[in-house]
């Protein structure tokens, strides 16, 4: 199961990077350092009614883009630096791929499900609340 979600997303990843003329570096980089972390900064925002997360992400974003030179070299160093972190699990047993899929696929779908529970929740809390309010008036 494991290695059939990493070559999924591997297999994913490259063939829509194929499509917008990306490596399978840079598409990773995109998706993991500015599309999942923008869907997750907007989630937050909305949460809290308020758009700072995402503007901060995105002049993070706006500033990498200005100032890096070689943006194909920085996404390659990036990824290695990435593929460091994720092999640094094997003395507790979780090799490259385990780790890619929790870190890469399962945090991100658990962390999406919390905020959307959070959201969804105070929704309901804020039409309750605007009720409330127009009773006590």
């Amino acid at each position: 199961m494991i290695d059939a979600t990493f070559q999924a997303v591997a297999k994913g990843l490259y063939y829509s990077g194929t499509l917008i003329n990306l490596s399978y570096n840079e598409m990773n980089i995109l998706v993991y350092f500015v599309i999942i972390p923008l869907i997750l900064a907007c989630m937050i925002d909305k949460r809290f009614r308020f758009h700072y997360v995402k503007l901060s992400h995105l002049l993070v974003i706006l500033f990498c883009w200005v100032t890096i030179n070689d943006l194909s070299a920085f996404c390659d160093n990036l990824f290695y630096a990435c593929v460091i972190f994720l092999n640094l699990f094997r003395p507790i047993g979780i090799d490259y791929v385990a780790a890619s899929v929790l870190f890469c696929v399962v945090l991100p779908i658990a962390f999406h499900m919390f905020l959307w529970r959070v959201l969804k929740r105070t929704r309901l809390g804020g039409s309750e609340l605007r009720h409330f309010n127009r009773e006590s008036q």
